[in-house]
């Protein structure tokens, strides 16, 4: 049997295998110049929306933003200007979109939530950490939990305000489009 493993980091045990295989294979993620994924660091916002505007084949050469924190010609800049454009993704404030910092999961959830084509609100059960989900993400949480994209941590945690890795962020993307969501 051929090894048919994409990154060095990501084996076939691996809990998010199936999710980064079938990105890598859709060229809608990408690994370090190692062959690594790197699936428990951390996701910065520019990859993340890279992820999502890639996975919704979103780019917009020529729209431009406002923020002053994206450089001109950077490798994130078509795809943060697409998905801003889409109504998917703001910035931390009306100058700055927050390059180089991590995505919490409820941020992760909200511009999921966003980018969807139709997930009609349902009844759902709350997170046992239900008070520290945000008012403005709690809609996009529980309906992303209830069609079965996103999952809580342990003993019925979310964890809204943790750090999203890039594991998380690819089995959500696979998730979403594995059940024709985006």
């Amino acid at each position: 049997i051929q090894n048919t493993q994409t990154f060095n980091d990501v084996d076939s045990s691996y809990w998010a295998y199936d999710a980064v295989e079938y990105l890598a294979k859709n060229k809608i993620i990408s690994g370090n110049e190692n062959g690594d994924f790197e699936p428990e660091r951390e996701i910065t916002r520019e990859e993340f929306v890279k992820l999502l505007a890639s996975a919704l084949k979103l780019t917009d050469e020529a729209q431009a933003t406002s923020f002053t924190d994206i450089s001109s010609g950077a490798w994130y800049e078509k795809y943060i200007a697409a998905a801003v454009n889409k109504g998917i993704v703001n910035g931390i404030s009306d100058t700055e979109f927050g390059i180089g910092l991590n995505v919490t999961r409820q941020d992760l959830a909200v511009m999921l939530y966003r980018a969807a084509k139709f997930l009609p609100e349902t009844k759902y059960t709350p997170f046992g950490d239900d008070s520290e989900i945000s008012d403005y993400a709690k809609n996009a949480v529980y309906t992303l939990k209830a069609y079965g994209i996103i999952s809580g941590k342990s003993d019925n945690e979310f964890a809204p305000l943790s750090q999203a890795t890039r594991a998380e962020a690819a089995t959500m993307i696979y998730r979403m489009i594995k059940n024709s969501f985006i």
